[in-house]
């Protein structure tokens, strides 16, 4: 008697093994290393505040802050209404705020929601350690990180007045 095997090439086989036992390629917790090529950006939005916060592996950082959902944009014909705040962070410090995101789980999938997005909510976007995220939500851990990150900024930008 035969016996009938499907074909199918090891490493064809190996992978869909893997995928068929639930690995997950892209990694939920790494360490964060300085590179110039991380980059986050955060935008927060409650019902009278529009934050848009962008972090660069670089140190170089920006924050607008306005009332109004086009004020983010610097094309809106509002633009011109938004209060901006440009910083340098040190290399230890951008790592604090990627590691931050990465603990936060930013990597983790969010489980779908058919409902609309009701305010506050925090949209995030980047690519930490060559891995690219896109997150939309509204879980508390995740708004208390943007609230962390504006705080970041005003201490930051307070600091450099009192310099003056």
């Amino acid at each position: 008697m035969k016996i009938m095997t499907p074909f199918l090439p090891a490493p064809a086989g190996m992978l869909l093994v893997l995928f068929a036992a639930g690995c997950n390629t892209t990694p939920q917790r790494v360490q964060v290393t300085p590179s110039n090529l991380n980059y986050a950006s955060v935008t927060y939005a409650n019902t009278n505040l529009v934050v848009k916060m962008e972090f660069s592996g670089t140190g170089y950082c920006t924050m607008r802050k306005g009332a109004d959902a086009g004020l983010t944009n610097v094309f809106s014909q509002h633009a011109h209404e938004a209060r901006e705040t440009r910083l340098e962070f040190s290399a230890e410090e951008m790592i604090v705020i990627f590691q931050s995101l990465v603990n936060t789980g930013i990597f983790e999938k969010e489980p779908k929601n058919k409902e609309a997005l009701a305010l506050p909510y925090v949209s995030m976007m980047g690519r930490i350690e060559n891995t690219g995220f896109h997150r939309v939500s509204k879980t508390p851990e995740f708004l208390e990180m943007a609230a962390w990150m504006m705080d970041l900024f005003e201490e930051a930008e307070q600091q450099r007045l009192n310099l003056r």
